[in-house]
């Protein structure tokens, strides 16, 4: 990808490999978690695919689950978690264009990822709690010696509860509304989507989001693998500034910074100071034909460090535009010449004055 753009009071062109496979396996990525549904991700009371669910974690409108399936709370609260994310992602990803900023996105994608994957993180999909089945007494609940019924005649049992994290759909789960609630209820395809202890379940949630592959959905990458190659990818890229905005090098600071970080520089203005076509016939530096060889040869820039320099003299933040300049025209100014040209050792030549006082000449 190729693509004029503003770097601070700047233009370049930035070139990145690779934007549009990755923007492809974001569709992949995407539409896998569309395709995911139903019993096939463990849940029977929503119609949302995986990703939908993933863009309802943490949603301005939470949603609730009752016995007639899910609905919209009318309690209004933060939008956090995928509910935050994935419109950045989603537009991330289908951008027609990227410049140095994108890079400020794709960032704040991954702070994001990181904050709520931590093991900790309420956000984490590992630590969806759910007040999970630990045991049900055999003999049914009575009251007055009698046996408690549901609304469907069915015996009421005491349940005692514990916390299980990731996945609701445990054997015991499964065990307690066939057996005792007279459902047909279905098995978690794996039983390392729930665990009993934080931080460790793999739902598939978590798979689609931050697994290396693990699992049986069939994600060969998690979001978090593309968000970090898209990084990647940003931080290589290369910028070449354009010929119509030199960077101007017009005090003592920025000359001597080219000068001592730049060998480039440095050894050109060496070579320059020992070169007759660089001084003038009053024996001093020529500062105006330096300027005009700097002014037409852009700087070729050969490392992250040169780059960084170049970066600083322009006045633009290297963590805001981590592509690699590896061109800039410089606009020398013909006093900062002269003092790299002094850098460079350059001594003035005394040179003599031819006598033209011929009246002199004739009294000799």
């Amino acid at each position: 990808m190729s693509k004029t753009v503003k770097i601070g009071n700047f233009k370049g062109i930035l070139e990145v490999d690779g934007i549009d496979e990755l923007k492809k396996r974001f569709t992949e990525w995407r539409d896998n978690c569309e395709d995911l549904k139903g019993e096939e991700i463990g849940v029977r009371r929503t119609k949302d695919n995986l990703y939908g669910m993933i863009k309802k974690h943490g949603v301005a409108k939470r949603i609730v689950f009752d016995k007639k399936g899910s609905k919209e709370s009318k309690k209004m609260a933060k939008a956090v978690g995928g509910a935050h994310l994935i419109p950045l992602v989603e537009q991330l990803f289908t951008q027609e264009n990227y410049d140095p900023t994108a890079t400020d996105a794709v960032l704040e994608i991954k702070r994001l990822m990181d904050d709520y994957g931590r093991p900790e993180s309420p956000l984490n999909p590992r630590n969806i709690t759910f007040n999970g089945i630990d045991e049900v007494d055999d003999e049914p609940m009575k009251m007055r010696g009698k046996v408690v019924k549901d609304k469907k005649g069915l015996p009421v049992h005491k349940i005692k509860h514990t916390p299980v994290y990731g996945h609701y759909r445990t054997k015991k789960y499964v065990q307690y509304r066939n057996v005792y609630k007279d459902k047909d209820e279905f098995d978690a395809k794996d039983d390392k989507w729930y665990s009993p202890t934080k931080g460790t379940a793999e739902p598939p949630m978590w798979q689609c989001l931050y697994g290396k592959g693990e699992g049986k959905l069939g994600f060969k990458e998690s979001l978090d693998t593309i968000v970090d190659d898209m990084i990647l990818a940003l931080q290589e890229g290369e910028l070449t500034i354009t010929k119509d905005t030199p960077l101007p090098i017009e005090g003592r600071g920025a000359a001597e910074k080219i000068f001592n970080e730049i060998p480039e520089v440095r050894e050109w203005f060496e070579r320059a100071v020992k070169n007759p076509q660089y001084r003038t016939k009053s024996g001093k530096f020529s500062s105006d034909a330096a300027s005009r060889f700097w002014r037409n040869t852009p700087l070729i820039l050969e490392n992250d460090d040169e780059s960084d320099a170049i970066k600083e003299i322009m006045g633009v933040v290297a963590t805001k535009y981590p592509a690699d300049i590896t061109e800039v025209p410089l606009k020398i100014s013909r006093g900062q010449c002269n003092h790299l040209a002094r850098l460079a050792g350059f001594k003035e030549e005394q040179v003599e004055k031819m006598e033209t006082d011929w009246k002199r000449l004739m009294l000799a």
